[in-house]
């Protein structure tokens, strides 16, 4: 069995994404470079078909501007549409 090789990333990110990951980290105790590459693995794998439910408890996580609320929704809205089989 191979271990799973590591990288180094560094990323810079807005001051509300960072508080965002600063509170999650003082709720769990977790340290913030653990819950952001948790969030990276869990978003980096290919979407599933039913998943739109199982995102919602992530929806609004992170500060974002009304615009991209609205986009956000509009996918949201039409992926539960296809589930539902009316697309």
């Amino acid at each position: 069995m191979c271990a799973a090789m590591k990288q180094v990333l560094t990323v810079d990110v807005s001051d509300d994404v960072y508080e965002a990951l600063r509170e999650q980290s003082a709720k769990t105790g977790k340290p913030i470079r653990e819950i952001a590459s948790e969030w990276m693995a869990e978003h980096s794998r290919p979407a599933k078909r039913g998943s739109v439910d199982a995102l919602m408890p992530f929806y609004g996580a992170w500060r974002m501007a009304p615009g991209e609320r609205a986009r956000i929704e509009q996918m949201i809205q039409a992926e539960r549409h296809q589930e539902e089989g009316n697309g």
